[in-house]
């Protein structure tokens, strides 16, 4: 016998169930799948719109640093690099907070990364011979050598490099020159 909902009822008036008392799985509410990913296009554009504040954080927090310790680095990569990983950590840990408190979801499983398939020597390997082989082409097919921002930093740190550092005379040395051929002239 049926219902008006379409549910087939036994002889005896009840729901089938295939065990007694117990609802059969199409009776149940559907549940649904969890979403994947988690995020959607509203996160996506907080996660765009914290980049330059972030990378703003990052420039900032190097350049007190720098001003604490009166560090003035030679090559200009030697302050670009920290500002960059600083204000890469600083996003990706503001996405990581975000994800973790709306959706209460581990920040790596929430953009979709996995345990590594192949060992990491491999990747190593097939990464340097991957640039040896990029590197062979290049000199194959005769590439030329053009001035770039990379050549001409490389090139500034290879020349500090060699050049040696010649020592710097302290004030009382030349305090005792002044004052030596002060009195020698006199």
């Amino acid at each position: 016998m049926t219902d008006e909902q379409g549910t087939d009822h036994g002889p005896m008036g009840e729901a089938e169930t295939g065990v007694e008392g117990v609802s059969s799985p199409s009776s149940a509410a559907p549940c649904t799948p969890e979403r994947y990913p988690c995020w959607g296009y509203s996160d996506l554009l907080l996660f765009a719109g914290l980049v330059i504040p972030c990378m703003l954080g990052g420039w900032a927090i190097v350049k007190v640093v720098f001003a604490i310790f009166h560090f003035h680095p030679a090559l200009k990569v030697m302050e670009l690099l920290p500002e960059q990983l600083l204000g890469y950590g600083l996003l990706f840990g503001a996405f990581s907070v975000a994800l973790r408190v709306q959706y209460d979801r581990p920040f790596w499983k929430s953009v979709g990364w996995t345990p590594l398939r192949v060992p990491v020597m491999w990747i190593v390997m097939l990464g340097v011979v991957t640039s040896l082989a990029v590197a062979f082409l290049g000199t194959l097919i005769g590439t030329p050598t053009t001035e770039n921002p990379m050549t001409s930093d490389l090139r500034k740190a290879l020349s500090i490099a060699r050049t040696p550092q010649k020592p710097r005379p302290d004030e009382h040395t030349n305090a005792n020159r002044r004052a030596l051929h002060g009195t020698l002239t006199t």
